[in-house]
């Protein structure tokens, strides 16, 4: 029980982490559909599907599945915490091979890899 609440903050941070840096306007002739690797050095991946589902990926160590919608210029990624969906809505945008997700808290670019 007591090794169950040490992961779980660590869990939830990295859950918050990557919807602090989820969110962005797509250009019509590119998609959000690729791998897309931070250039902040963090090293966070988001690959996003065209399915619309995803993966999300801390450190190349620590990933979280999740789901996302896109509509406009805003981009919302739902994830599933202890059994609770989490939903976080940002804008983005895609320009030039790079995407840029923004929120409340800032923005963080990424490039894509695939």
């Amino acid at each position: 029980m007591k090794r169950r609440f040490r992961i779980l903050p660590l869990v939830l941070l990295v859950v918050f982490s990557f919807m602090l840096t989820a969110c962005g306007s797509q250009n019509k002739t590119q998609t959000i559909v690729g791998k897309w690797k931070s250039s902040d050095g963090k090293e966070s991946v988001y690959e996003f599907r065209e399915d619309k589902s995803g993966t999300m990926t801390l450190n190349g160590t620590v990933s979280k599945d999740f789901t996302y919608t896109v509509e406009g210029d805003k981009l919302k990624i739902t994830t599933e915490v202890l059994k609770q969906k989490q939903e976080n809505e940002c804008t983005y945008t895609l320009e030039d091979g790079k995407l840029t997700i923004k929120d409340n808290l800032g923005s963080v670019t990424y490039n894509k890899e695939s």
